[in-house]
């Protein structure tokens, strides 16, 4: 198989999603993931809402909020993007690819081990989550926080809500020390 061949396999590949999946379905979920602007619309307008709820989630507990609005996120988020319910959603800023579906669960970009067709070290049938996230985040308007440095995952969270968690402010982790570095170009140099 030529390089071309591989690469437009790898095109077809994100398109059409896991091989594994099929049907209609399939195409929704693709099509969604792969042209992400109205998810990150309703991102946007769900965050505004959120931010409004978080008093509310507070006053009235946040593991109760949270069992009440986990079943419906995990309606939406599981079927889409293959939620993970880590408890920390940045789908937002991954261009709405979920970087726990990474096997080695790595949230600041891909590791050392993505091989020259794209595909993932540990899982070699695999599509790098990293890679897509990557090409996901070109086609969306905040695709500058894929740069940011996230905090790692706080595993107590792991199975909650992340829309409550995001509501009382939970999740906002600070990354660094005081001063230290919050986005990936203070790290990396040109």
């Amino acid at each position: 198989m030529t390089r071309s061949e591989v690469r437009e396999s790898h095109i077809v590949a994100l398109r059409f999603g896991d091989r594994k999946e099929r049907g209609l379905w399939r195409r929704i979920r693709c099509f969604l993931q792969d042209h992400p602007t109205p998810l990150v619309w309703a991102w946007n307008v769900a965050e505004m809402f959120l931010k409004n709820m978080g008093g509310i989630f507070e006053r009235v507990g946040a593991k109760r909020s949270s069992r009440w609005l986990k079943p419906v996120e995990r309606l939406i988020k599981v079927p889409i993007f293959d939620c993970k319910t880590c408890g920390q959603c940045i789908l937002h800023s991954t261009g709405m690819t979920c970087p726990m579906a990474c096997p080695k669960q790595l949230r600041n970009g891909p590791c050392g081990g993505v091989r020259m067709n794209g595909n993932c070290e540990v899982q070699p049938e695999m599509y790098c989550v990293w890679v897509k996230a990557v090409e996901r985040a070109a086609r969306i308007s905040n695709r500058l926080e894929l740069g940011e440095l996230n905090p790692p995952v706080d595993w107590q969270l792991q199975g909650t809500s992340s829309w409550v968690t995001f509501a009382i402010g939970r999740d906002n982790v600070v990354t660094g020390s005081g001063s230290g570095p919050h986005h990936a170009s203070e790290v990396i140099s040109p």
